[in-house]
């Protein structure tokens, strides 16, 4: 008898991102105290997170930031209906889109903390369908931005900017 399972191409390239984030040497040591998220830490310190289309905020949030050498798996999730059609490009076999107003799930999470910056991993995903998983290196000290998809970018900041943060609408200047 033969056993034949298809697992779709999805899941393969979830998958292997996983393993490719596994594999990343990190600055930090097993015993070191490197950055991590939503840890109760007496002298916490706190992260602004913001997910944006078209300079229109989708997601924001503030999460405590802090050294220690213990992780918390907690995540961050969303869900947009965009204001116009996406195309997901870099992730599949080939490219994806979805519609405008489609609704879209969003996940964020500590992917790996190191000495001076946080990994966090996001995805995206339709109720069939993970059409982006990618990550965002973001620094505890300075403003960082990643552009996942042409207008779709994730900015995080140190929060104590937060105020300046809410009010500057686009992406920073070093944005992809």
């Amino acid at each position: 008898m033969k056993c034949v399972a298809r697992i779709p191409l999805d899941t393969i390239w979830a998958m292997a991102l996983c393993c490719l984030l596994c594999s990343i040497p990190t600055g930090a040591n097993a015993d070191s105290d490197a950055w991590r998220w939503f840890d109760d830490c007496p002298t916490a310190q706190s992260l602004a997170i913001r997910v944006s289309l078209d300079r229109k905020t989708l997601f924001h949030r503030v999460v405590p930031i802090c050294r220690s050498a213990t992780r918390d798996k907690r995540s961050l999730t969303f869900a947009f209906a965009a204001s116009r059609g996406i195309t997901w490009t870099g992730y599949g076999d080939t490219d994806l889109r979805t519609a405008k107003a489609e609704r879209i799930e969003g996940d964020i999470w500590l992917a790996e903390g190191e000495v001076d910056e946080l990994l966090l991993g996001i995805s995206f995903s339709t109720k069939t369908t993970i059409v982006m998983n990618t990550v965002h290196r973001a620094k505890p000290t300075e403003q960082t931005a990643s552009e996942i998809e042409k207008g779709l970018v994730i900015t995080t900041q140190p929060a104590h900017g937060w105020s300046m943060f809410r009010r500057n609408l686009s992406p920073p200047h070093n944005a992809p």
